[in-house]
């Protein structure tokens, strides 16, 4: 609120397809230094977290968005994820 910046509004689906990249790397983060021992593995994928959260505060650039975007592309998620996200009338 304090800078004077207009809000753009985002797609749902890239944004919580970002959360879900989030909390499975955060997951195996956890696996991977309490269960089974792998600190370089765990730190390794925690250094990325943090990149890929500075590059979305810093840059507004979602590394995740992209991803989907990508997987859009090739077609591995449907179009139609994104159309219902447009349709307002779906909404409640």
């Amino acid at each position: 609120p304090r800078l004077d910046v207009a809000p753009r509004p985002v797609p749902g689906p890239p944004k919580r397809f970002a959360q879900g990249i989030g909390a499975a790397c955060t997951t195996t983060a956890l696996v991977a230094y309490f269960g089974l021992g792998l600190t370089g593995v765990a730190d390794l994928i925690l250094a990325m977290m943090v990149v890929f959260a500075t590059l979305e505060s810093v840059f507004a650039f979602c590394v995740g968005c992209r991803i989907f975007a990508g997987l859009m592309r090739i077609g591995v998620i449907p179009p139609e994820i994104c159309e219902a996200c447009n349709d307002l009338r779906l909404t409640a």
